[in-house]
């Protein structure tokens, strides 16, 4: 009982951690106070780490991973930025899910730009959603699952630091059946393309 608590109390105090992180992130995008490095980003490693990393909030929630193909795909940007978009739109993946259900993630490039999808399987989100999807603080009604536990900043975030970079954020869905979140940005340099990673 006692390590059941001092488990629950860590969950809470990262929570928390992130919460705050996340509002001073916030604010200092809205008062244009963050200075965004631009470099090399490998975008299929940095997406094969997210996914790694993310593992043990997916089994607590009783959903699986699954990486799709990986398109080599290098982007101009700040890794920590994108990083944080690619950890908040997976994270949000997990959280709408379905029961033992599985977010799938998938990289490829297409006329000098590289896609990465992250797509669950969950209630959907219904039409003309867009500005509370992406909104300060909001998050469209949970009806029907667990808390999400949620801040209602991680997608308003992730859509201004891929603005911030040249890039841009959207989704698809099917309400009852499945969402596809998508982040796009430029191929650094117009790469070379070569064949995709084989699925896992």
């Amino acid at each position: 009982p006692i390590r059941s608590l001092l488990n629950i109390s860590h969950r809470n105090g990262i929570r928390l951690s992130r919460l705050v992180d996340n509002i001073l992130l916030a604010q200092k995008i809205d008062i244009n106070a963050l200075t965004l490095e631009s470099g090399p980003v490998d975008l299929g490693q940095l997406l094969e780490e997210s996914f790694e990393e993310n593992k043990m909030f997916a089994s607590e929630r009783g959903v699986r991973l699954h990486l799709g193909s990986i398109m080599p795909a290098v982007v101009t940007g700040d890794a920590f930025a994108i990083r944080q978009i690619v950890d908040n739109i997976i994270s949000n993946a997990i959280k709408f899910s379905d029961d033992n259900g599985v977010v799938e993630g998938v990289l490829s490039t297409f006329n000098g730009q590289v896609r990465l999808s992250i797509k669950n399987a969950g209630r959907g989100i219904p039409e003309g959603m867009e500005s509370q999807v992406f909104g300060r603080f909001e998050q469209v009604e949970n009806s029907g699952q667990s808390s999400t536990q949620g801040s209602g900043l991680g997608l308003h975030i992730s859509k201004k630091l891929a603005q911030q970079m040249s890039g841009n954020i959207f989704y698809e869905s099917q309400v009852g059946v499945d969402t596809t979140f998508h982040v796009e940005f430029q191929l650094a340099d117009h790469q070379a393309i070569e064949p995709a990673k084989h699925a896992r």
